[in-house]
């Protein structure tokens, strides 16, 4: 789900340049039933006409594909995925150019990256968000950091969706201040741990009795976000795997900030214009998979091991990640909402 709401922005600009245009989505087949696809996220979009889904193990899936292609007397291709390997791009040009006969591609030279950027030194560098890097390829502007801005929200919920939101949220006070946490995480790694969590909301609940907290994510999540709200069901809200991406969509509207780990559910929120403060494992390179916006908050620890790429960190048990205190999190929040007061 994060790679397709980062790609978003650079969507947006493709709607922007071919308005009279029929966009096609391809996407892989999820590998199983639970995963959330590109098309789950984007169906709720006015972007695209039809989705085209292919599995490389299946030949009939990647005829359809060469067939619509090429039934086109014109087509362009948009190459948006994560970075790629040169085998990688070489092999879907050939698909793509060869067998497909598509017209133009745009971004294939542009996708062929490290997955991880060291100096010279060994150091790990800060790279650009990869939103900005998808932006920037779609607009013909490769230019780290002068990305085009669009205005919020990215998604456009419908009416109905309104609704439902406000059945959810009827138990709340209206004048209350409702903090979004995204708790869960698919990848170990990026779990900061859940008595912090618990220990924050206590906190903030504690610190303002205005505050609301409302537990998003997938099926995963809710059970650890009953232990969150356990003993305070008045003011914690736990909709983990309640709702779909559309739904949370509409919700994150009503909040005025999110915490939460580096997982989908912070892209969700950021693509809905509301600040984030978000808690980072150093597995990766600074930048790459920060949130859309220029409002984010970004908590991060640099340790010996950064840029390890794991999954799931047993020797150093998460150092990164745990080297992020509670004290932290508490006061950047709370610097949030001294800034919400005085503007």
């Amino acid at each position: 789900m994060g790679d397709t709401l980062m790609a978003i922005p650079a969507i947006s600009q493709i709607r922007e340049l071919h308005k009279h245009d029929d966009l096609i989505l391809i996407t892989n087949n999820p590998m199983k039933d639970y995963y959330i696809t590109a098309w789950d996220v984007l169906k709720h979009t006015d972007y695209f006409k039809d989705v085209l889904f292919y599995d490389v193990t299946n030949l009939r899936s990647l005829l359809k594909i060469i067939f619509q292609i090429r039934k086109s007397k014109k087509s362009i291709l948009y190459y948006l995925p994560p970075p790629r390997t040169k085998r990688q791009v070489t092999r879907d040009y050939i698909f793509f150019k060869l067998f497909c006969g598509t017209t133009k591609i745009v971004g294939l030279k542009f996708s062929i990256d490290k997955e991880i950027k060291r100096d010279s030194f060994g150091n790990l560098i800060r790279v650009e968000k990869e939103s900005d890097r998808l932006l920037n390829v779609v607009s013909g502007n490769y230019h780290p950091n002068s990305s085009l801005k669009l205005p919020f929200p990215l998604l456009h919920p419908p009416k109905e969706i309104y609704e439902l939101t406000e059945r959810l949220l009827k138990e709340i006070p209206q004048n209350s201040l409702l903090l979004a946490i995204g708790h869960g995480a698919k990848m170990p790694a990026n779990k900061w741990p859940i008595e912090r969590y618990k220990e924050l909301c206590v906190r903030l609940l504690n610190y303002d009795k205005r505050i609301h907290v409302m537990l998003l994510g997938d099926k995963e999540a809710f059970e650890s976000g009953e232990f969150l709200s356990k003993g305070f069901e008045e003011r914690i809200l736990n909709v983990a795997g309640k709702t779909n991406i559309i739904e949370s969509a509409a919700l994150f509207e009503k909040c005025f900030l999110f915490i939460g780990n580096d997982t989908g559910t912070i892209h969700l929120a950021a693509s809905m214009g509301i600040p984030c403060v978000g808690i980072f494992s150093a597995r990766n390179n600074p930048g790459r998979w920060e949130p859309y916006g220029e409002r984010n908050i970004i908590l991060r620890k640099e340790v010996e091991c950064a840029g390890c790429f794991l999954e799931e960190c047993l020797d150093n048990e998460m150092k990164c990640i745990k080297m992020i205190t509670v004290d932290e999190v508490f006061e950047t929040i709370i610097g949030f909402l001294n800034k919400r007061k005085s503007s």
